[in-house]
């Protein structure tokens, strides 16, 4: 994939629950551990079906960002989300394309 595809900034949002030392409720809460990650984002349409060896069906709110591979982005997954536009995506697939190490493929679902 060429440089000029990577043309939107998403964020990675890790899901962390912490026990509060006051009243020992757990807390559960979203932090940022990268932003501004360059991405490519395709916009899928309903009548789409797949999303390559992930088999993973595609829907009007699903959203497929990929990166840049990295050690950072090599990790992302199922319990990160991401956030684009200001909304966010749950993500449902990761995928090392071709195991190249090269791009990662994220197929990401809006939460509504």
């Amino acid at each position: 994939m060429r440089a000029g595809r990577y043309n939107k900034k998403i964020d990675i949002h890790n899901y962390h629950t912490t026990r509060s030392t006051i009243s020992g409720e757990l807390k559960s809460t979203w932090t940022t551990s990268a932003s501004n990650i360059w991405a490519n984002v395709e916009y899928t349409r309903g009548d789409e079906s797949f999303l390559g060896s992930m088999g993973k069906r595609l829907e009007q709110t699903n959203r497929v960002f990929t990166v840049r591979f990295s050690s950072f982005t090599s990790a992302i997954g199922p319990d990160d989300r991401i956030v684009f536009k200001s909304k966010n995506y749950d993500i449902k697939a990761v995928e090392n394309v071709n195991e190249e190490n090269v791009d990662i493929k994220i197929l990401g679902e809006l939460i509504e």
